[in-house]
């Protein structure tokens, strides 16, 4: 599956952002700790070995991981730019252990400080959308031709919000040479699903496919029509951030109504239904889906978590998919979603569960966009509204997984 669905392997992105404290070195460079009694805190620092320590303090230590220098020359190599992206509070004392740090330039063959092979410096302590948005003033590149490195799912926030690659590191094990290869296999699947992501104008959408119904607000529906993902994350979205569709119109009318803490309604007049198409038919077919049991492994609890909880349900969620089922990121997701009565819609549903997309942002803002937007009030009489589609009969082109504990859960409910 990833070789089929990417870019060739020879092609690197253009921006390579790199994390600092537990994904370059294990252990952090807190200013608080290290230095003391030092006029200028950064001469505190030296080496040995793969060790920086700290002068003055002994315990205070950092080791950098030990395929790091393969990774920055591999990437030199390759004449991809290099970002420090770090929430660090000390740029000075990063600055010097990126200087003592040191790889190998692999078209000298000489070694130097890894902040020499740098490109650009955002140590700060701010969103890492912040320091993203301006790398992509400097370089001129798209966010699509940049990947971040982190050991903290709380930032995968550059790929849900700009559409960054993102490549979490766990259990503080920081950049290894399997984690880089992962990561770039990551952005080269991104990368094959973005060749459609220029403005939906006619001559650039030779095969659309209608693939279903959303409900939303103004603002939002102006996006979709742009062919530009939802940024309003306020609502409820129980697999994650992205955007939701119904195979139901009526279910898109509901849910226009909700407004932006799920429960309050909006005013009439910002209530919107839009028709979700897919640029390219054919290439929605080939996008990996899966269809999941209504479980609480897969679940986002985005009401009630905190950011960092909710980012790594996100990043659980993709592992357990890929490491149970082998459907790799970016991937569809498909659900039956409990029966919304309690919420007061009434018949709407008949009692039974409606069938939900979940699009996330690489994929939508590189495939999908609203080909017609309605008013709710005037939707009901339209006439020019596509023919209904149902989600299940995308089952029958093969590019839909369905696990036996989803079989499972249809049968309970008698869906099958």
């Amino acid at each position: 599956m990833a070789q089929k669905f990417s870019v060739p392997e020879s092609v690197y992105p253009k921006l390579v952002g790199l994390d600092l404290d537990y994904t370059l070195w294990e252990g952090w460079l807190d200013d608080k700790k290290f230095g003391r009694g030092w006029q200028t805190i950064e001469d505190c620092l030296e080496r040995s070995g793969n060790v920086l320590k700290d002068k003055s303090d002994d315990r205070n230590f950092v080791t950098l991981f030990p395929e790091v220098e393969k990774i920055i020359s591999d990437l030199a190599m390759n004449n991809v730019q290099i970002a420090l992206v770090s929430r660090n509070t000390n740029r000075a004392l990063c600055d010097r252990a990126l200087w003592h740090f040191q790889a190998t330039d692999p078209k000298t063959h000489k070694r130097k400080g890894i902040i020499f092979f740098a490109k650009y410096s955002e140590i700060y302590r701010e969103s890492k959308t912040q320091h993203f948005k301006r790398i992509q003033e400097w370089s001129g590149f798209q966010y699509s031709d940049m990947i971040l490195f982190d050991d903290e799912a709380e930032n995968n926030v550059v790929e849900r919000e700009l559409g960054v690659t993102f490549k979490v590191l766990r259990d503080s094990a920081g950049l290894t040479w399997t984690r880089y290869k992962e990561g770039l296999a990551l952005w080269r699947r991104n990368k094959y699903f973005s060749r459609c992501r220029p403005h939906p104008d006619r001559h650039l959408c030779p095969k659309p496919k209608f693939i279903g119904w959303v409900g939303t607000d103004a603002k939002t529906m102006e996006r979709y029509r742009r062919g530009q993902r939802r940024l309003d994350y306020t609502r409820p979205a129980r697999y994650g951030y992205g955007l939701y569709l119904s195979d139901d119109p009526a279910i898109a009318m509901y849910f226009a109504g909700w407004g932006g803490n799920g429960q309050t309604n909006r005013q009439r007049g910002d209530m919107y239904v839009c028709a979700i198409y897919a640029r390219d038919g054919n290439l929605f077919d080939q996008i990996p889906k899966f269809w999941v049991s209504e479980s609480g492994p897969y679940q986002t609890d985005n009401m009630h978590q905190t950011k960092a909880a909710v980012a790594w349900a996100q990043e659980d969620r993709d592992q357990r998919i890929e490491r149970l089922y082998g459907k790799l990121k970016p991937y569809i997701l498909l659900s039956k979603h409990h029966t919304m009565t309690a919420f007061g819609m009434g018949g709407i549903t008949s009692g039974n569960r409606f069938n939900e997309m979940v699009i996330y942002p690489q994929l939508q803002d590189a495939l999908f966009y609203a080909g017609r937007a309605w008013r709710v009030e005037q939707f009901a009489n339209a006439s020019d509204r596509p023919e209904r589609v149902s989600f299940a009969s995308f089952v029958g082109n093969g590019s839909i997984d369905i696990p036996l504990e989803t079989y499972s859960d249809l049968r309970q409910h008698g869906e099958v």
